[in-house]
């Protein structure tokens, strides 16, 4: 815009030099033309700028990572007066925290509607904001702009990748454990004591300890939980580059939707916790199936990826008192730190472990933890299918 008030100036001064060194009437209707022509475009823009409506649907849309979402924004002239040119500035969603604007430049025609269309693909699975930011009209000489802000947000959920694994094992549970409960006949175990209640089973008093007691005593029996695992996953960030962190949350979800499913389709239950930075809290979900499941499924798209605390450690020690002996605990993040090594030393002689590395091999970990027979790492390759397969099945 500076280029052409830079040019309408130099014309008015020529103009005005003209008029001065050829005094005549051909002249003064010149220089009148050369004033009055950016008053009468500045009031075509503003009636224009006034007649002109901008809208766009705001409801939250779902896509899948690398498809295209389509925006469409709505114009509409409502006047008998052109709208050209006229500028619509977004701001588009990156998986970087600099988000680059864009602008879409069109035109009206007297009493026009029109619809433009934005098609933008996504890398990464999340939630993103696209903002329509400002409404800007230009007169006709590009001297003036008049713009007013639109501040128009539309939520993007981009979903992570379903990896659907083909092994028909159960990752979740040792062979032995399969075969029926651990402490009992019935498929369930020895949870506590406790004293008599009515409409307890007789059957399950405790002669022994109710002797002792000098009151009824009966075994509280807990039911097995279909023997599936409890899955850890990590969403914080351990990179500078935000791109980085975008694909190693994501493939930290796709592992572990991949296990959890799996685990769904062998009719096992499953744990998953998590951070959940949106909300500031640890979230255990238990996940029975496909409808817990697919709910995970989504709040996993919209997980955020968070730089302070928690630890990944603390993550896990927030279901400590679940940690059931002997059960399977998968942890998926995108690497381990000392804290988290020394955590696994001390769950693995009660409990077995699968250790899913997102960011690929670990070398420090693999010498640590390879002569463990009950911490099975897993590096997660460009294959997260193959990878996730070749967890052996101890």
């Amino acid at each position: 815009m500076k280029k052409y008030r830079l040019l309408y100036a130099l014309l008015f001064a020529v103009t005005v030099a003209f008029s001065q060194i050829y005094k005549g009437h051909f002249s003064l209707i010149l220089l009148i033309t050369v004033i009055v022509l950016p008053v009468l475009s500045f009031l075509l823009q503003l009636i224009g700028f006034l007649a002109a409506k901008v809208s766009v649907d705001l409801s939250d849309e779902v896509y899948e990572k690398n498809e295209s979402f389509r925006v469409s924004i709505k114009v509409k002239n409502r006047f008998l007066i052109p709208v050209a040119p006229a500028v619509i500035s977004v701001s588009l969603p990156q998986p970087t925290p600099s988000a680059d604007d864009g602008e879409l430049v069109f035109s009206l025609a007297p009493f026009q509607n029109n619809t433009l269309k934005m098609s933008y693909a996504l890398p990464y699975r999340g939630q993103y904001t696209f903002t329509l930011k400002k409404f800007k009209c230009y007169d006709m000489l590009k001297l003036f702009c008049l713009s007013r802000s639109v501040n128009a947000e539309k939520k993007i959920v981009v979903l992570p990748r379903r990896i659907e694994l083909d092994a028909q094992k159960s990752i979740g549970a040792e062979k032995e454990d399969i075969a029926g409960g651990r402490n009992s006949r019935d498929g369930s175990e020895l949870n506590f004591i406790r004293k008599y209640c009515d409409g307890d089973d007789f059957r399950q008093i405790h002669w022994k300890l109710s002797a002792k007691q000098d009151d009824y005593m009966v075994r509280q029996m807990m039911e097995h939980d279909r023997l599936g695992m409890i899955v850890y996953c990590d969403f914080r960030a351990y990179s500078v580059s935000a791109e980085e962190n975008a694909l190693a949350a994501d493939r930290v979800a796709e592992a572990a939707i991949a296990l959890i499913y799996n685990g769904v389709k062998n009719s096992e239950e499953s744990l998953c916790v998590w951070y959940n930075s949106e909300d500031s809290a640890f979230r255990k979900d238990v996940i029975a199936d496909g409808s817990h499941f697919y709910a995970l499924y989504n709040d996993f798209a919209r997980a955020g990826i968070y730089n302070e605390s928690p630890a990944f450690s603390d993550v896990v020690l927030s279901c400590a008192g679940q940690q059931i002996s002997e059960r399977t605990l998968c942890l998926v993040t995108p690497r381990i730190d000392e804290e988290l090594e020394k955590m696994l030393e001390r769950m693995s002689a009660a409990n077995r472990i699968i250790l899913v590395l997102a960011s690929g091999e670990d070398k420090s970990a693999l010498s640590l933890l390879r002569y463990n027979k009950r911490i099975s790492v897993c590096p997660l390759g460009e294959n997260i299918k193959a990878s996730l397969e070749a967890i052996p099945d101890r």
